[in-house]
């Protein structure tokens, strides 16, 4: 694999006011970018899946986003972030990690290792890094058995992997078996990992999906249900689940379900009692159906912004094809779902992420070839919050820095 990598560097300079400002020179065309304490990095595709990027700007002020960044000719990327730290993940048939240090450089890796198991020869399709210490980190692999426990500060690939952690128990058996549990994301709450395995057999059908606990002081599977034989894990209500964000000793999960029929839903999970409330499910907003038309909707994303909201992207799908999205307000302490966003420049549009930031805006990725862009929203009055920033390529993942250190380099 090989990057378009630029030579030019993230500099910082050390001020006396309380924004820490990093002065970057960034890009082929050597544009001029001041990056913030706080910034946004976003992972673009292009919609024909032909190349990729990176963009990153600030979250208060001038949010134009620099582009153009660790461009690629492969589009199956994602990204990790920690700190100030970066992580860039090349996915299927991809299989390796990289780290940037934003208070650095965002052209030259620190360093890039491998994601796959030294005897496999199936691709291990990196999906997230999460990351709890700066020497400990955990890597879930989408096309892999076992979870990676990582030492992120590691200078050689030889010390990178620290332990692995089994999760074969979940992968489907039976006349369709598989050959992975298909590890899809995690989180880290009450010191405990907590990972989705959507559980699709060989024919790619969604079987029933669980959240597996994974003590941390011990990396050992928690038994979330002693009473019961079985898998240790939590089942979940979500099918085909895709997204998992913690809050305030809170999973939520949200799953697409399948195709054919509105079987998406959100469960809201304590990470202590490991109790599961289902906020939505595939009867909550039944009217948006056209069956007449085969035309579902998909519940495609959860963002929490504190215990007595959160919101969720609801698209809808003909067969394959999604038409547009709408964005939903819910309160996930009664299990109210409120109205959908009324943003002009959200209309009739794909929403492909959506994420919480710092200061507790709601940031909206527009999947749109013709006009890609972010939207902030204000969640008090969930109305947009300064322009909307233009991209050159929808942006699948949205994550956010925070640089705390200041050198000149």
């Amino acid at each position: 694999m090989a990057f378009s990598m630029n030579t030019t560097f993230l500099k910082t300079t050390l001020t006396l006011s309380s924004a820490l400002l990093l002065t970057a020179c960034i890009g082929e065309d050597d544009n001029n970018a001041s990056i913030k304490e706080g910034s946004y990095v976003v992972q673009m595709t292009a919609t024909d899946y032909s190349s990729a990027q990176i963009g990153i700007g600030n979250i208060i002020g001038d949010r134009t986003a620099t582009q153009e960044l660790l461009t690629t000719s492969q589009s199956d990327y994602d990204i990790s972030t920690y700190g100030q730290y970066l992580y860039h993940m090349g996915k299927h048939n991809i299989d390796t990690i990289a780290r940037y240090d934003a208070a650095t450089s965002l052209s030259q890796e620190e360093w890039k290792y491998s994601t796959n198991d030294a005897a496999s020869t199936e691709s291990a399709n990196p999906y997230t890094l999460v990351q709890n210490a700066d020497d400990n980190a955990y890597l879930i692999r989408y096309g892999a058995t076992s979870i990676w426990q990582v030492d992120p500060s590691a200078t050689a690939e030889a010390d990178f992997i620290k332990a692995t952690i089994d999760l074969s128990a979940y992968t489907v058996g039976g006349e369709r078996a598989a050959t992975i549990p298909h590890m899809a994301g995690a989180v880290i709450e009450n010191n405990t990992l907590f990972v989705i395995v959507q559980r699709l057999d060989s024919w790619w059908s969604a079987q029933t999906p669980y959240l597996v606990a994974i003590d941390l002081n011990t990396h050992e599977e928690i038994d979330t249900n002693p009473q019961q034989d079985g898998l240790k894990g939590i089942p979940l209500n979500a099918t085909n689940p895709q997204t998992i964000e913690a809050h305030n000793g809170s999973i939520y999960v949200s799953g697409r379900g399948d195709y054919g029929s509105n079987s998406g839903a959100i469960d809201k999970i304590d990470a202590s009692t490991y109790e599961v409330t289902p906020l939505m499910d595939g009867t909550t907003l039944a009217d948006l159906n056209d069956t007449a038309n085969n035309t579902y909707y998909h519940i495609t994303d959860i963002a929490p912004v504190n215990d007595r909201l959160a919101y969720a992207v609801v698209t809808l799908e003909t067969g394959y094809t999604p038409n547009a999205s709408l964005v939903y307000s819910l309160n996930p302490h009664t299990q109210d779902v409120g109205e959908a966003l009324t943003l002009a420049e959200q209309k009739d549009k794909i929403v492909s992420e959506i994420a919480v930031g710092p200061n507790n805006r709601l940031w909206v990725s527009i999947s749109d070839g013709n006009e890609p862009k972010l939207l902030v929203v204000d969640t008090d009055t969930n109305t947009q919050n300064g322009a909307s920033i233009e991209l050159e390529m929808p942006a699948n993942s949205i994550r956010f820095l925070d640089v705390t250190q200041s050198f000149e380099q």
